[in-house]
């Protein structure tokens, strides 16, 4: 009796740490980290092109310590997925890049013909989207990278690798090792991850 007492004991002390897990993945919110489906503007089309479709991402359950949840990445999060299931979020996000209090989108999209993926971004205007695409189109790896969108800080300024600093007038895009900002008419790319 001595020995199942201990073990039930033992049981509980070693379960009480999962008992005490975190959702690790509330920080990876939707727009910054996932368009749903359902949004009104991609499920009434973005100009993409008949070549392109979306690329999907599954955003998986991560339950841990709460001091361990600050180590969670995206890739322990999210992966990337070229079928379309309903539970999926469109990989890409949502802000306003240009500081014109519309939304805009960036969407990572695969090309049907070659396989490839490439990032593009529909800066909105009066008339539609404005398509611009970011970097080449590459082959999809297990470990590529997915599109992040932060928000503008409320300074403004935008703090890069090395301590630079940037004036920005909108939401920035994080894809890679790089990051995009809006300056001019056009986005501008700047190295922030080494």
């Amino acid at each position: 009796m001595k020995k199942v007492i201990i073990c039930c004991i033992f049981f509980l002390l070693a379960s009480s740490g999962y008992l005490h897990a975190e959702d690790c993945t509330k920080k990876f919110t939707i727009g910054e980290y996932g368009i749903p489906q359902s949004d009104s503007v991609v499920a009434s089309g973005l100009p993409y092109g008949k070549q392109y479709e979306p690329v999907y991402m599954e955003k998986r359950e991560v339950q841990d310590k709460p001091e361990l949840c600050a180590y969670v990445s995206t890739f322990d999060v999210f992966q990337l997925k070229l079928k379309r299931e309903s539970r999926f979020l469109l990989a890409g996000c949502y802000g306003d890049f240009n500081g014109d209090g519309k939304r805009d989108y960036t969407l990572l999209l695969r090309n049907i013909a070659d396989e490839t993926i490439q990032l593009r971004v529909f800066i909105h205007e009066p008339d539609g989207y404005r398509v611009i695409p970011i970097q080449k189109p590459a082959a999809l790896k297990d470990e590529s990278p997915i599109p992040i969108c932060i928000r503008k800080p409320p300074d403004g300024i935008f703090v890069g690798l090395e301590e630079q600093k940037y004036k920005v007038t909108g939401d920035l895009i994080h894809y890679g090792w790089y990051t995009y900002f809006w300056e001019g008419n056009s986005l501008r790319e700047i190295l922030t991850s080494d």
